[in-house]
């Protein structure tokens, strides 16, 4: 069995068991690992009652007339994927963006472009009225509830109201002693 193979294994095997996971890195979508391109007047024009986020085509080259090679953060895609290959730390996703199959698989497939492979990549559910940063406290909730060893968050978000709302969940739970790190993207540079 090849190095690289048996260190895969052994990582996957490490990332299953919950007891090793110890670290907890969340990373928003939107202007943090991708400075999504704001809606053209063409479309605003075709789609005057649609909301640009909501729609498959906020992410679409063709209608946006962008490469989406050159709207990467550069400094956020390298820290996401040091937390993906980490064996003590759960690395996901967790997007405002609804959970809709046109943007899920869009942003799936911008995520594939960078190779980065979130073990779990959470969207904004349609049927729940909930803001934004109470949405990415609850996801923030769930997964310490289901990981009961971890004690470090790390969050990256472009929006201090949802860094907020995650420092007042872990800071208003005194049954456990968790260390929190925000981050928010200051310095954004394109790959």
């Amino acid at each position: 069995m090849s190095t690289l193979l048996l260190k895969n294994y052994i990582n996957y095997i490490l990332k299953e068991n919950k007891e090793f996971t110890t670290n907890l890195h969340v990373f928003d979508f939107d202007d943090t690992l991708y400075k999504s391109p704001n809606e053209t007047q063409e479309w605003k024009q075709k789609n005057p009652k649609s909301y640009w986020w909501d729609s498959g085509d906020s992410l679409n080259p063709y209608i946006t007339k962008i490469d989406s090679s050159s709207l990467w953060i550069n400094n956020i895609v390298n820290s996401a994927r040091e937390s993906i290959s980490d064996p003590n730390t759960l690395a996901v996703l967790c997007t405002a963006r609804l959970d809709r199959p046109e943007i899920i698989y869009a942003v799936s497939n911008l995520l594939r472009e960078k190779n980065l492979k979130f073990e779990r990549m959470f969207f904004k559910p349609r049927k729940i009225n909930i803001s934004s940063p109470q949405y990415k406290a609850e996801t923030v909730r769930m997964l310490l509830n289901a990981y009961p060893n971890i004690k470090e968050v790390s969050f990256w978000d472009d929006k201090m109201e949802n860094l907020n709302a995650v420092a007042n969940l872990i800071q208003n739970n005194p049954q456990r002693n968790i260390s929190y790190f925000p981050n928010l993207p200051n310095n954004v540079q394109s790959i």
